[in-house]
C-alpha cells in the first residue's frame, strides 16, 4: 500500500494530490479524490488534473547525464519530476517520477522517454491505464 502525499479540500474525506504517485495505478499528482474506506485506502477520482503521469525505472544511479538532460527536457515542458529512489549500486534500480501536463501530448512525451530505453532504463505510464493494462480514457 502507498502512502500518497495529500491535502484536504475542504469537503469531508475529499483530498488533491500533491505527489507524483509511484505506484497508484490510474491517480495523478494534482487529481482531486474522495477516500471512500480509510482501512483499505480505496478511493474515487473526482476530478482529473490532466497530469500525465511516468514511472522511469533506472539501471542504477539517476546521477547520469541522460537521466539529467531528460529532467531539463521535462522542466522545460512545464513538468515536474520526483525521485522516488536513488540507489547508489551499479546493479540496483532507481526511480525516478514525471508529470506531464496533457497538452504537451502522449506523442511528445512518448518519443522524449524512448531514447532511453536504450540506455538501461524502462518507463511506464502512471495514470494512463488500470492496474490491469485497461486504458483509462480519461483524456
Amino acid at each position: 500500500r502507498e502512502v500518497v502525499l495529500a491535502e484536504p479540500c475542504g469537503e469531508a474525506d475529499v483530498f488533491i494530490i500533491q505527489s507524483i504517485p509511484a505506484f497508484t495505478y490510474g491517480l495523478g499528482l494534482k487529481d482531486t479524490v474522495r477516500l471512500l474506506n480509510p482501512e483499505s485506502g480505496s478511493y474515487e477520482v473526482i476530478t482529473r488534473a490532466k497530469q500525465i503521469v511516468v514511472r522511469l525505472y533506472v539501471d542504477g544511479s539517476l546521477d547520469k547525464p541522460e537521466i539529467k538532460s531528460l529532467i531539463d527536457d521535462v522542466l522545460d515542458l512545464g513538468g515536474c519530476f520526483e525521485v522516488g529512489k536513488n540507489t547508489d549500486q551499479a546493479d540496483g534500480k532507481s526511480l525516478l517520477l514525471i508529470a506531464l501536463s496533457l497538452k504537451v501530448g502522449f506523442g511528445k512525451i512518448e518519443d522524449l522517454l524512448r531514447a532511453f530505453s536504450g540506455v538501461g532504463c524502462q518507463w511506464e505510464f502512471g495514470n494512463v491505464y488500470d492496474s490491469d493494462g485497461n486504458p483509462l480514457n480519461w483524456w
